[in-house]
């Protein structure tokens, strides 16, 4: 996948259990891995990663990991338009993470691209079979001026949700299966328990 990772690991005594400190992970290129074939899509950015990780040397997979993680470069194919743009692109995004038990939540989001820069937070439940795994992430999307400027169904659609949210910062929600996320403007709707 191309990059580097740099760690320093610290095995117990008998050996069962992993601590990792200083995990460095950089310039992974997405375009090497297998999101392509996972998601159907064109995927291209660069990865990285810092923090820390612990667990069994039998079940690594289950252990947790926690850090900042930063893409640069994202570009990804949309099959459902945003703001009528067929693709998304950031320069940037970022984000602390928490991984325990097949669970990811991320915080502290940020998102700045030419399109719109965007904050977020949200978790990806991961199942044994990838394609099971679902997500639910709300967030603030923003819009750049020289994007809607240069697109009038996009400065239309743009000045609908800027009225509708009495904002310039409008409210999204992407939920569903990991591998067939839905994108929606707008607060996610609040589960209510009888």
């Amino acid at each position: 996948y191309g990059g580097s990772v740099s760690l320093e690991a610290v095995l117990d005594e008998g050996v069962k259990d992993v601590s990792c400190r200083g995990v460095e992970v950089s310039g992974m290129d997405l375009q090497k891995t297998n999101l392509r074939g996972f998601f159907k899509r064109n995927v291209s950015g660069t990865l990285g990663f810092s923090g820390s990780c612990v667990g069994s040397l039998s079940e690594i997979e289950k252990g947790r990991l926690n850090g900042r993680l930063e893409l640069t470069g994202l570009t990804s194919d949309l099959r459902r338009p945003i703001l009528m743009s067929s693709e998304v692109r950031f320069d940037h995004i970022s984000a602390q993470i928490e991984f325990d038990r097949g669970q990811l939540n991320f915080f502290d989001g940020k998102a700045a691209g030419k399109m719109y820069d965007g904050t977020f937070s949200g978790k990806v439940m991961f199942e044994a079979l990838p394609a099971a795994g679902s997500l639910a992430v709300d967030g603030m999307l923003s819009p750049k001026q020289e994007f809607v400027r240069g697109n009038r169904q996009a400065a239309r659609a743009a000045a609908l949700l800027y009225k509708k949210y009495r904002n310039t910062k409008i409210p999204f929600n992407v939920t569903g299966r990991l591998q067939d996320p839905v994108f929606r403007f707008g607060p996610r709707p609040q589960q209510t328990s009888n």
